[in-house]
């Protein structure tokens, strides 16, 4: 899964400078859509293998960078398009 750009992406979030922060996968810049400075939607794209394991009862994982102490909200959507 990776995320993807998106006609109504206004801003652009960039991987922390901090060394070492994610070893296990390189982070890469998240291309968001963001009206209020309260939420941020991004959009993903599945590959072929992706779908596969999920149509084989895959589940999708979320994993968000927080303090032990709090965790921001999240969401999760599937559409065509949440704008629309």
């Amino acid at each position: 899964m990776k995320p993807v750009s998106f006609p109504e992406a206004n801003l652009t979030l960039m991987p922390p400078d901090a060394e070492g922060c994610c070893d296990s996968q390189p982070i890469v810049p998240l291309h968001v859509f963001n009206d209020d400075g309260r939420q941020c939607i991004s959009c993903w794209e599945l590959d072929d293998a992706d779908r596969a394991a999920i149509a084989h009862g895959a589940k999708v994982w979320l994993h968000v960078l927080s303090s032990p102490s709090a965790q921001p909200p999240v969401g999760l959507h599937i559409s065509e398009n949440p704008f629309v």
